[in-house]
C-alpha cells in the first residue's frame, strides 16, 4: 500500500516540475528579468545605450537589462538556423567543368571573288574577278572593294591581303 502512494507522490511531483519548468520558459526565469526582456522588446524606439525600465515586480539590479544583450541572447538561434542545410539536396563530387576557352583569334572571310580570265598589257597581267555579280579588272597594287590589295599576280594564283587585319589570302586559278 505504502509503494502504491509512493508511485502516486513521485507522478505528482513531476508533473508538478514539467508544469513549473513550463512557467519559466513562458516567463523567461524565475528573478523576473523577463518581464523586462519582454518590455524592452516592445520598446523599438529605444537606443542601444539606453537601459529598459525596471521591472514592477522586481527592484534588484540585475532586474534591468540592456537592449544589446538581449539581442545578443537572440543572436545564436538565428546563427544556427543559417547553419542548417537541407539532407536532400543533390551533391556532386564531380569535378567542376573546366573554363571556357577564349574566342579564337579573329581572321580574315574567305575571298568572294570569283576569277573570270585574265591578259597581259605589255609584262603587267591584268585580271578580270566577279565580285557578286559585278566586273572588276584588277592589276597588281589595286585595292579592291575597299578591303583587299592585290599584293601578287601569277599565272596560276593571285595574293590579295586583308586590310583589316593585315592578312594574306590567295586565290588560285587554273589554265
Amino acid at each position: 500500500m505504502m509503494r502504491k502512494y509512493g508511485i502516486w507522490l513521485a507522478l505528482f511531483a513531476c508533473i508538478a516540475a514539467v508544469v513549473w519548468a513550463g512557467t519559466l520558459e513562458d516567463n523567461g526565469s524565475a528573478d523576473g528579468s523577463s518581464t523586462v526582456r519582454s518590455n524592452a522588446l516592445r520598446q523599438g524606439s529605444m537606443s542601444r545605450t539606453q537601459e529598459p525600465a525596471r521591472s514592477q515586480g522586481s527592484s534588484s539590479a540585475a532586474a534591468t537589462v540592456p537592449l544589446s544583450r538581449i539581442e545578443s541572447a537572440l543572436a545564436p538561434r538565428e546563427a544556427i538556423s543559417k547553419l542548417r542545410h537541407d539532407p536532400f539536396s543533390a551533391v556532386s563530387f564531380a569535378p567542376p567543368p573546366p573554363p571556357p576557352l577564349p574566342p579564337p583569334a579573329p581572321s580574315a572571310p574567305p575571298l568572294r571573288f570569283k576569277y573570270q580570265g585574265q591578259l597581259r598589257e605589255g609584262n603587267t597581267p591584268v585580271v578580270f574577278l566577279d565580285n557578286n555579280g559585278q566586273m572588276l579588272i584588277v592589276r597588281e597594287g589595286d585595292t579592291v572593294a575597299g578591303q583587299y590589295k592585290v599584293l601578287r599576280i601569277t599565272d596560276n594564283a593571285m595574293q590579295f591581303e586583308y586590310l583589316p587585319l593585315a592578312q594574306q589570302q590567295t586565290l588560285t586559278f587554273g589554265r
